[in-house]
């Protein structure tokens, strides 16, 4: 789903490993891919949710490297509950584009 998927209704990607650049003599993150995979969440300026699931230590360097690069800060979550209000909030928010879009159709 990484490349070719262009569906404008999602609103939330799981990240299950960090798109790392291919052959590199040590593991970096691969920034244009990580975009192309989350801003899958934001097409058509929908808002969206993306989760990056990290199984070791060394990727939250990943997450830095993110946050450095596109100037940006990427929450750690600490429990579902947290998760459940970005999403809430994210289909807030596009219901009320939505409707201002529509009133000024």
């Amino acid at each position: 789903m990484a490349r070719g998927a262009d569906n404008r209704n999602v609103g939330f990607v799981i990240n299950l490993d960090m798109p790392l650049v291919f052959g590199s003599k040590s593991e970096e993150v691969e920034v244009d891919m990580y975009l192309h995979r989350t801003g899958r969440t934001g097409r058509f300026a929908d808002v969206g949710v993306a989760l990056n699931l990290l199984s070791r230590p060394e990727e939250k360097l990943f997450i830095e490297k993110l946050e450095k690069h596109y100037k940006s800060k990427i929450p750690e979550l600490k429990d579902l509950k947290q998760l459940n209000e970005l999403l809430a909030e994210a289909k807030e928010q596009n219901s009320i584009k939505r409707k201002n879009n529509q009133e000024s159709a």
